[in-house]
């Protein structure tokens, strides 16, 4: 389990907005700056940019603009697991 855990129940606002990535940062006393942030959706993903956070896209549901990494299938690249 995470040390730190952050819900909907948690936020007032939830995604597009940046409020839930910005209390996870704050909590683990971490700059927003220094983060990776997981996301796969579009949603997700504008949050994400609201941030100032370094950026990873899984899956193919949101685009990924410049700087910004990309997943396409994290089960294909670890098919060694199975």
């Amino acid at each position: 389990m995470p040390r730190i855990l952050v819900t909907a129940e948690d936020v007032a606002r939830g995604k597009p907005d940046p409020e839930g990535f910005l209390k996870a940062a704050k909590l683990l006393d971490i700059p927003i700056n220094e983060c990776l942030i997981f996301e796969d959706s579009l949603a997700g993903v504008a949050a994400a940019k609201a941030t100032g956070a370094h950026i990873a896209i899984v899956g193919s549901l949101a685009p990924a603009e410049e700087g910004m990494i990309t997943i396409a299938n994290y089960l294909l690249s670890n098919s060694r697991l199975e």
